[in-house]
This record gives C-alpha cells, structure tokens and sequence, in this order.
C-alpha cells in the first residue's frame, strides 16, 4: 500500500508524572481489577498504565493554558468506556475541575454513557464530605449556572480545602443545539486556570468537518472555509473546545480512520496517539472469522428480502438462529451462568422491516410454545426435532459441557420461549426503549441503527443480519459488529448469521484493521 499516515508532532507534556489517587484506584478495584490482598491485577495494572499515558499527555494542571488533541483507539465493544472513565477519575486525582464527555449522538446513548459513569464513579452512593463529583447531563439551566460557578470558586478559594472541592462532570448528547446550549452556559463562567478535559466519545462519528470533502473537490483550502461554512456539530465542538483556555480534546473511537485522514492543519487533527490493548478475555474479529469457523454462519441468499425476492414468512436460518439461542439459554440457566443471554435480529434500518421481523420471532416463539405444551406428539416430536439439528449445531463448539438435550428440553424449553421478552429497539412506537437487563435473564432485540454504534448488548450470543453492506463504509460495518466484547467465558455459544458478502467484508475488515494499528504503533504514546 502507498498511503502514509501523518501524525502532527507529538504532545511534549510528559514532563509532568500524573498522581494515581483513591478516585482511581477504587475505581479499578470496584470494577473487579484487584488481587485479595487489594493491589491491582494484570488487567487492572494495564488499564491503568494506559490511562497513565494519556493523562501525561494531556495538558498538566499546574499550567495556565493548553491545547491538545489527541486521539484513543480501541477495538469495538473492546472497552474504551472503562478506559475514559478510569481517565476520568484520574483527571479527578489530578485537580482536573471540570470534565465533559461528548455521550452520543442520540438520547438512549447519552443516557447509557451517563448512568454507566454514575454507577462507576458511585455518584450516588457518596454524600457529604465524601462527594468528589457533580454530574451534570446536557445542561442549560440559570441553577445549573450557578452550581457550575460555586464549583468554580471553590476551586478557587485558597481557604477552601482542596479534598472537598468537586469536579464537575458533564454529558452531553452530540447533537447541534445541545452542543450550543452548554457552551452558551459555560461561557458565562470564569474559565481561566480550569483544567478541563472534553471527551468525544465515538470521535468519528458526527464530529468532523463533513463539508471538507466538498471543499476540496472545488479546490478551496479548509482553513478558508467560514463558521457558517463547516458542518454544524463540528462547528458546535470547535466553539465548546474556544471557551476553555487549558483543555485537552480527547477523541475516542474503534474506528478512526475518517480521524486519521483529515487535513493535518484541522482544528480536530490529533497531535498524539494511543493504541488501547483490550483484555485477555476479549474475542474480536481474529476470534471470530479466523480461530473459530463454526461461530459464523452463513445465510442463504434466498433467506434475504429483497424487491424480487419477498419473504413472507420466517426465513429457515432465522428459525434456526432462535431455536440455537433458546438451547444456549436453557444450558445458562442450567449452570447457572450470572451473565445475560441475549439475542439480536438485526434486518435493516427500516422500521417497517423491523415490525416485519418482531413479529416472526414473536409468533414463532408463541406457536412454539403452544405446541409443545399440547398434547400432538406428532408435532412436538417434528419440532423436537428441529431443536435437536439446533443442538447438534450448538455441541460442535461447546463440546461435552453442552448438557444433554434431553436435559435443554421439556419445561426447561417452554418457560424459556415463554418468558424470553421479544422488544423492537426503535423508535417507532414511541421513544427507543432502555431494555432493563437486570430485569430478565435471557431478551431477544429487534431494529437497527440503534443497536449500532455504542449500544451495549448484555451477554450477546446469537446474531441474526442479513442487511446488505449499503454503501460499505469500514467503520460503519465494523461497528455493526456488536458481537464482538469480553465472551470468552461464552463464546462457544455464540452464532453469528450473516449474508456471504458481509462476511467477506469482516474478512477484509479484520486485516485493514490490523494493518492500520501496524501502522500507528511508532506514534503510540
């Protein structure tokens, strides 16, 4: 390959050592990081030396005025959430006064990224003196102005103690008029000497310039361009990042390659860099389409709609990718595995092919049911028998420690099937739902884009996509792939059914994945 990758000279802050305190500290062994004895394990020990180095270089607290930008890659469902929030809380460690995190560009992201760091930093579960945090999401109002300067002056007081000021932490959905509300508020504010940090989540997606493609295909130079002129959350970014005289703009993302090509004189183009290591319990793309043949399944041309080929009724591989994840979900709850099982049906981006979809595993898992609970030996045996070649699929990965069929089987099954929620993930009756997952052990998911990039699936065993690549971006395919995460524990039960031109293109995925890191590793920090 000819291209070449340029990285603007590297960040030069690492003449300042980051302190690792209580925040960070306590956060890593609440995550489960920790030896009995309270020191932190081989995981804990490398999440940590990574968030030491991007806290190093980002701008010390001890300076009056800093600028960077820098960018974190990391693989998909790999783990960068733990890895900002553990920054986070070092930034705390570190008299960092206020911290943004840029949470999603729709509400249920923004909601997830702000619970998740409530739940880790134990916002809630600390009070009085012990509070070190004022969280605050997507704010735009007189009180939160004021709780926002108190803070501030608090910082400031040189009679006010330090352990009992508050750092400010603020989510923000990635969208136009959210973006300005908050700078509109924090500008009021005295920001000089305020060691910030803003975190783009996603930093791929929405963020840059999009009209900077236009501008060069008519020959005008970017920096050429006016406000009015750059996309609008580019824009709204730019503005947020204006108001902070000390700031370090940190762009996380699996999929950075929009970030890596921009104009090296862009006002987002990263001036440092650094490789996340995802934890041994990880199974990405190499664990999936290389090391494990039979987890990816392919779906016949035939099971796909399309204009001259309507379906209608539940495709054959769709019946099977159900009948294999209700069989993992009995052997979990036979061995009593704590994890969620889940599975996602994941057709289109259309509502309509949603509804399609929602209601085929419904009724199927409604007329299974009802069949097996009846007394027609005939076709409780046919069906039994479907379920057994759903076995047999499921025994070649897992082996003997699959429990016999006779023991998946019977009422096991049935309650199963019956009491599995079947919920469609869009927006189509209403808001797109936050599924409670503490609520059910075993949930089927229906939709599309919401299900795509940042959305969690708890447990996630069985993948049922047929939609088509589209215009076949990297990142947009890649981060489809909700599949991958920390399932080494599982992995043998899970499927993933796609189309056969999908799974050639996760084939070359997996290698320009690889080849970009290769690439990158010289400038990681």
């Amino acid at each position: 390959m000819s291209e070449t990758i340029e990285i603007q000279e590297q960040s030069t802050n690492d003449s300042w050592q980051p302190f690792v305190g209580d925040e960070t500290m306590d956060l890593l062994r609440t995550k489960g990081f920790a030896n009995h004895d309270g020191s932190l394990n081989d995981s804990g020990n490398r999440v940590l030396d990574e968030t030491y180095r991007v806290m190093q270089a980002c701008g010390s607290p001890l300076v009056s005025e800093n600028h960077d930008t820098g960018i974190v890659i990391g693989y998909v469902q790999s783990g960068k959430t733990l890895s900002f929030t553990t920054l986070t809380a070092l930034a705390r460690d570190n008299n960092y006064q206020v911290v943004i995190v840029i949470a999603g560009t729709s509400v249920n992201l923004v909601n997830q990224s702000t619970e998740r760091l409530r739940k880790d930093l134990r916002v809630n579960d600390r009070y009085g003196l012990d509070q070190k945090w004022a969280l605050f999401k997507n704010p735009d109002s007189t009180e939160e102005f004021d709780q926002l300067e108190m803070l501030l002056d608090q910082w400031r007081d040189p009679y006010y103690p330090n352990d009992r000021c508050r750092t400010a932490l603020l989510t923000v959905m990635k969208n136009g008029p959210r973006l300005r509300n908050i700078t509109q508020l924090l500008s009021g504010l005295n920001l000089e000497g305020v060691p910030t940090l803003i975190i783009d989540d996603e930093g791929d997606q929405a963020s840059l310039n999009t009209r900077a493609r236009q501008a060069a295909r008519e020959g005008i130079d970017i920096e050429d361009l006016s406000e009015n002129e750059v996309s609008t959350i580019y824009r709204r970014i730019n503005g947020l990042k204006a108001i902070f005289p000390h700031h370090t703009f940190l762009q996380y993302t699996a999929t950075p390659q929009a970030n890596l090509f921009i104009n090296i004189v862009d006002r987002l183009s990263p001036n440092f860099i650094k490789l996340l290591t995802p934890g041994v319990e990880y199974t990405g793309g190499i664990q999936f389409f290389r090391e494990n043949a039979h987890l990816i399944e392919e779906i016949p041309l035939n099971d796909i709609p399309t204009a001259t080929n309507p379906l209608h009724a539940p495709p054959e591989s769709l019946i099977r990718a159900v009948q294999v994840f209700f069989l993992g979900v009995v052997a979990g709850e036979i061995q009593r595995n704590q994890q969620n099982r889940s599975m996602i049906v994941h057709p289109s981006r259309l509502q309509e092919d949603h509804s399609t979809y929602f209601n085929w595993v419904r009724g199927m898992g409604q007329s299974w049911a009802r069949l097996l609970e009846s007394d027609d030996e005939t076709e409780k045996n046919e069906l039994l028998e479907e379920f057994r070649d759903a076995y047999n699929d499921l025994h070649l990965t897992v082996g003997d420690s699959l429990p016999l069929f006779e023991d998946l089987t019977g009422h096991h099954l049935i309650h199963v099937i019956k009491y599995t929620p079947v919920i469609e993930v869009n927006s189509r009756r209403g808001p797109t739902p936050q599924i409670p997952w503490q609520n059910n052990y075993s949930w089927i998911l229906v939709g599309g884009q919401s299900m795509d990039r940042g959305f969690t699936v708890e447990g996630l065993t069985v993948t049922y996509m047929p939609r088509n690549l589209g215009v076949g971006n990297v990142d947009t395919v890649q981060q489809r792939a909700r599949f991958f995460g920390y399932k080494k524990g599982y992995i043998n039960y899970c499927r993933v059914f796609l189309d056969p031109i999908t799974i050639d293109a996760y084939n070359g995925i997996i290698e320009h994945e690889q080849d970009v890191r290769n690439r990158l590793e010289e400038y990681d920090i």
